[in-house]
């Protein structure tokens, strides 16, 4: 169903009010709500010491720019807190990730050490060498993983019958 705005100027006419509104933040929809809250408060505290048409304008100008910014940009605090909440758990996955990689850089330098050792090497060169060492051995592992599945993906493309690889 077709929206009727009358006339074909008249849908201009909004088409470029909506294009000159400037962008909306979160902290717009904050600053709008505290104050129209803050009129609606002296509002309140004002009944009887004010002039009730002008009390009772303040109010309808406080409500409206609410509701238009509201309208405009309500949707935007709800944005702004989802970004926080992937932002502290994208922090929250790197620190476990440096955990993980820190116990298993220390499993894997106590069990290399040992061998080196065993093997006749000391321990003084275990530990200048063991920076390279660390290195190829990530680079290693990250080899075998990819080729394990490159290995699967063959696997399963054979077995569908589909390619003859």
């Amino acid at each position: 169903m077709a929206m009727d705005f009358g006339t074909q100027e008249r849908y201009q006419q909004l088409v470029q009010e909506q294009a000159q509104q400037t962008p909306l933040t979160a902290q717009d929809v904050r600053d709008a709500r505290e104050a129209y809250h803050t009129a609606m408060e002296r509002a309140g505290a004002a009944q009887g010491t004010i002039n009730y048409p002008e009390l009772a304008q303040t109010e309808l100008d406080a409500k409206a720019t609410y509701d238009d910014v509201m309208r405009r940009g309500g949707h935007l605090e709800g944005i702004e807190r989802e970004q926080q909440r992937q932002a502290q758990l994208d922090k929250d996955r790197e620190q476990a990730q440096l955990e993980l990689s820190a116990q298993k850089e220390a499993i894997a330098k106590a069990d290399a050490r040992t061998k080196y050792l065993a093997a006749g090497g000391l321990p003084d060169a275990f530990d200048s060498a063991w920076p390279g060492m660390w290195s190829n051995l990530l680079r290693h592992s990250t080899m075998n993983a990819m080729q394990i599945d490159h290995d699967d993906q063959v696997t399963k493309l054979r077995k569908s019958g589909l390619y003859n690889l």
